[in-house]
């Protein structure tokens, strides 16, 4: 076992970034990013994901992704040192290989202009955290917690912002999209931050059961374009509750997959697929309304044979 590994739960505040996605702990350990995947994808396909099983280099992200994490770096003041390029794109071979050697270093590339914005993005979001009536000040930037779960396996999580005093945490996203009250339930379900802020109360509750029922996640979301608009939002009892449930039921697959040794894969019988529950109300709407489809004539073809479509439990629907 190497020496550096980390054997005790606990909190970690000063831990390097790449190290910490490197998994540092003494048992390969569950992080909220695979947690997620563990309901989307079969135990198998993200044991190959996991740094430790499967060791793979990191694709080189977008301008997007390179954005967002120097905005990460300076409203934190911790994360990846960035290297500037001074280019207008990655156009040019000297820009193109001024970023693939940051890469290879474990620095985060950025051109000049996108770090301007980067800037102006993490100022915008500090504002918007003290408007919130949060004292930026009393927050500490990157913790990371790592914790034995009940179901037997180790997991691991890096908090953005958090107050421990308080057990308020607040999760700092910047996004291409376009984010504001009337959709960011949507956004928030679509891109599972309500999974990773039930992952963060359940280990937070582990190691801190004081702060039991008093742990308050906070998502802050920034567009990525001029004027870097803010929203922060807090996830209602209902998101919670369902989010709780699948993190329960991630973890458990980890647990039980380590524990035996067995990474299960999708079943080898022959599935059934089943159409999404609006498919069929919205066929309906279009073929009641449509005047190209209603001016069809009568298919015989119905008539001529029996169809799946037309059957019923094995008797034919009249």
């Amino acid at each position: 076992m190497p020496p550096d590994l980390i054997t005790e739960p606990g909190f970690y505040p000063d831990m390097d970034t790449n190290f910490y996605h490197s998994d540092p702990v003494v048992v390969p350990s569950l992080s909220s990013s695979l947690a997620k995947r563990l309901l989307d994808v079969t135990p198998r396909k993200v044991m190959h994901e996991h740094p430790r099983y499967v060791p793979h280099e990191e694709q080189s992200p977008s301008r997007t992704a390179e954005i967002g994490t120097a905005a990460h770096k300076l409203l934190m003041g911790r994360g990846k040192q960035v290297h500037i390029i001074d280019a207008k794109a990655y156009t040019n071979k000297d820009a193109q290989a001024q970023r693939a050697m940051a890469y290879e270093t474990g620095l985060a590339p950025i051109l000049k202009d996108d770090y301007a914005k980067a800037e102006k993005m993490a100022a915008q979001a500090q504002w918007q955290v003290n408007c919130a009536g949060i004292n930026f000040d009393d927050l500490q930037p990157e913790v990371v917690i790592i914790w034995q779960d009940p179901r037997g396996c180790w997991c691991r999580t890096m908090l953005d912002l958090v107050d421990l005093r308080t057990g308020l945490v607040i999760d700092y996203k910047t996004t291409a999209q376009e984010v504001g009250p009337h959709n960011v339930g949507k956004y928030i379900d679509n891109s599972g931050y309500h999974l990773q802020a039930a992952f963060i109360r359940r280990g937070l509750q582990v190691l801190r059961p004081d702060l039991a029922g008093r742990i308050r996640f906070l998502n802050l979301i920034q567009d990525q374009e001029a004027p870097f608009e803010c929203i922060m939002a807090e996830h209602s009892a209902e998101m919670q509750h369902i989010a709780d449930q699948k993190i329960s039921v991630a973890i458990g697959l980890w647990a039980e997959a380590q524990r035996t040794g067995i990474w299960p894969t999708y079943t080898y019988e022959v599935v059934t697929a089943y159409p999404p529950g609006y498919a069929e109300t919205q066929w309906t709407e279009r073929a009641l309304s449509d005047p190209a489809i209603t001016r069809l004539p009568h298919d015989p073809f119905h008539e001529a044979l029996p169809s799946v479509s037309a059957t019923l439990d094995g008797a034919l629907v009249p």
